[in-house]
């Protein structure tokens, strides 16, 4: 089976320079697609985070493009945010879940929404957290 790809281009050469193999199956509405990903938010520029609508998250080494960890946060990841140490998962059950890359363990879940997570953001104040969704 063909794999799901994330390309890594060099914006000053126009070149592929990698790619991160994130699922098994390139198939349209595949439950391996990746719906989310983020470089560098709160972790450097040299890492990226996958969200594919199996519901798997992974955390990626782009300069070895190596797979750091993996873990799944529900029924599909629709959205995510990342700071130094935690991954926020918006869902397709309308959770929104905080996972520390660090261990893959759960650190907090907030439920509420009725529909899918659409979108989030977190707060500049530590503490806030806003989520809109297909309600």
């Amino acid at each position: 089976m063909d794999r799901v790809l994330v390309n890594i281009w060099n914006c000053n050469s126009g070149k592929s320079v990698g790619m991160l193999m994130c699922g098994e199956s390139q198939e349209e509405n595949s439950s391996s697609s990746v719906e989310c990903l983020v470089v560098g938010q709160g972790r450097g520029d040299y890492t990226a985070v996958t969200g594919t609508l199996s519901g798997v998250v992974a955390v990626w080494d782009l300069a070895s493009q190596v797979e750091r960890c993996k873990m799944k946060v529900g029924e599909g990841s629709t959205v995510i945010k990342a700071t130094e140490n935690l991954v926020y998962c918006g869902t397709l059950e309308g959770a929104v879940r905080a996972i520390d890359i660090r261990t893959g363990a759960a650190v907090n879940e907030w439920m509420g929404n009725k529909g899918s997570v659409l979108d989030l953001e977190l707060g500049r104040r530590e503490g806030t957290l806003v989520a809109a969704s297909d309600e």
